[in-house]
C-alpha cells in the first residue's frame, strides 16, 4: 500500500494503529495530488484486499472564495465610512474609538485576502485527502476441555474431553 501511494505521488499525513488480541485497526491519512487520486483509488481497490465499504466526496472552494471576497469588498466600503467619522472626531476619545474600529476592520479585510490568496495558490499543488481504515480479524484457536460426570455407584466417574 504504502508503495502506491509513493508511486502516485502521495505521502502518508496520519497513521494509527491499533492492536487487540483478535483484531488489527490500521487508519491512514493520505495526501495525493488531485491529478493521480483516481489512479490511486483505482490502484487500492484492485488489489488482492477486499474492498468492504468506499465513500468518495468532495468540496469545491470556488463559493467561498466568492464569498470571502464580495464580504471583504462590504468591509473596504465600512472601513470608507469609518475613515470619513475619523477626520469628523471631535476630540480624542472619538479618535481612539473609531480607530479601534477601524484597526479591526483592516485586520478583517487582510485575514480575508489571505485566505483568497492561500486558495489560489494552493491550488496548483492542491492534493486530495483520502482516509483508509483496514482491519484484520483473527479466528482464536480455544483449547477448552469439556468435563462430563457420571455416577457410578457411590462414586463420581470424570470423563475429560479434550
Amino acid at each position: 500500500m504504502h508503495g502506491n501511494i509513493r508511486r502516485f505521488g502521495g505521502y502518508v499525513a496520519q497513521e494509527e494503529q491499533n492492536q487487540t488480541d483478535y483484531k488489527i485497526e490500521n487508519t491512514i491519512t493520505v495526501k495525493v495530488p488531485v491529478d493521480q487520486f483516481d489512479d490511486l483509488i483505482t490502484a487500492l481497490t484492485t488489489a488482492q484486499q477486499k474492498l468492504i465499504d468506499k465513500k468518495i466526496t468532495s468540496e469545491d472552494v470556488s463559493t467561498q472564495v466568492v464569498d470571502t471576497r464580495s464580504r471583504m469588498e462590504a468591509k473596504k466600503q465600512v472601513r470608507v465610512k469609518y475613515l470619513d467619522l475619523l477626520k469628523a472626531a471631535k476630540n480624542m476619545e472619538e479618535i481612539l474609538s473609531v480607530q479601534r474600529e477601524i484597526n479591526s476592520i483592516q485586520e478583517d479585510i487582510e485575514a480575508a485576502n489571505g485566505r483568497i490568496e492561500y486558495c489560489h495558490i494552493r491550488r496548483p499543488i492542491a492534493r486530495s485527502i483520502l482516509l483508509i481504515s483496514r482491519c484484520w480479524m483473527f479466528r482464536l484457536k480455544t483449547t477448552a476441555k469439556f468435563l462430563t460426570a457420571r455416577r457410578s455407584g457411590d462414586h463420581l466417574k470424570l470423563d475429560g474431553i479434550g
